[in-house]
């Protein structure tokens, strides 16, 4: 019974930082059409949607980290994204 009252509770969490995170003005459509297609993509689980959605996140600011790093070793000015 704990468990389902663990799982429960995280479920509950995760829609809350969902719900929030398309309510709010600052969010960017494409993190907001990105977000919602990892839902769909992870029907009835939207705990994995959310992990999808970070995880494409941080793969692309680790992508962006590396590009970053190659344009300064090459002398190139290196700019914010």
């Amino acid at each position: 019974m704990e468990q389902n009252s663990n799982e429960s509770t995280l479920r509950r969490q995760v829609l809350d930082v969902i719900v929030d995170v398309l309510a709010a003005d600052a969010t960017c459509p494409d993190a907001r059409a990105s977000l919602l297609q990892h839902l769909e993509d992870n029907p009835g689980s939207p705990e994995m949607g959310l992990l999808a959605h970070l995880s494409a996140l941080y793969e692309t600011d680790h992508a962006d980290c590396h590009l970053q790093v190659w344009r300064q070793q090459d002398g190139e000015e290196a700019t914010a994204i």
